[in-house]
């Protein structure tokens, strides 16, 4: 496919996402496919984001900026950064500081377009219908916000900051 339409067919994946009610276990959203076609799906997610109503967007942002105050423990995010892991089929989680960061890989399945947006929007998780696991609620890793105001996802083609602002895509 040539590079225009595989970009193309990413942002429609993600307006398509950015549409649906919730995420529908066992929604098939078509997948990006490389680099370029990743970042223009993420970065239409951040659009997406930045288009939204003033109230609705300051409300979205207000939820995610104080789901740190969920847990009276501070890192409460560190727990649930290894619980989703786990939800993910991981049997490695690794976590090491570095100066001023704090970074986690796992080998559980890797980041779908899907999880850029549960991991940006409070509340809205894709393992809802999954009674087995523990992150069906779509806030748990919000708490890591006690740490840090954002959060920096890469895996694959997946390079995402999710906080400030939304969803943009992140650093190499």
């Amino acid at each position: 496919m040539k590079p225009i339409a595989t970009r193309k067919r990413a942002i429609a994946s993600a307006d398509e996402l950015f549409s649906l009610e919730g995420i529908p276990e066992g929604v098939v959203v078509p997948e990006p496919e490389g680099e370029p076609a990743t970042e223009a799906a993420v970065e239409r997610l951040g659009t997406r984001f930045a288009r939204l109503d003033g109230q609705v967007r300051h409300a979205l942002r207000r939820t995610r900026d104080h789901a740190g105050n969920l847990s009276s423990d501070r890192l409460q995010g560190l727990s649930e950064i290894v619980q989703n892991a786990e939800d993910l089929g991981a049997t490695d989680v690794r976590i090491l500081t570095r100066e001023r960061e704090l970074l986690v890989a796992h080998n559980g399945s890797p980041v779908r377009l899907p999880d850029v947006l549960a991991l940006a929007m409070p509340w809205l998780t894709s393992k809802a219908e999954q009674t087995e696991s523990t992150g069906r609620f779509g806030i748990g890793l919000m708490t890591l916000q006690s740490l840090s105001p954002h959060l920096e996802v890469h895996c694959g083609h997946y390079r995402f900051r999710v906080g400030d602002p939304d969803i943009s895509v992140g650093t190499r």
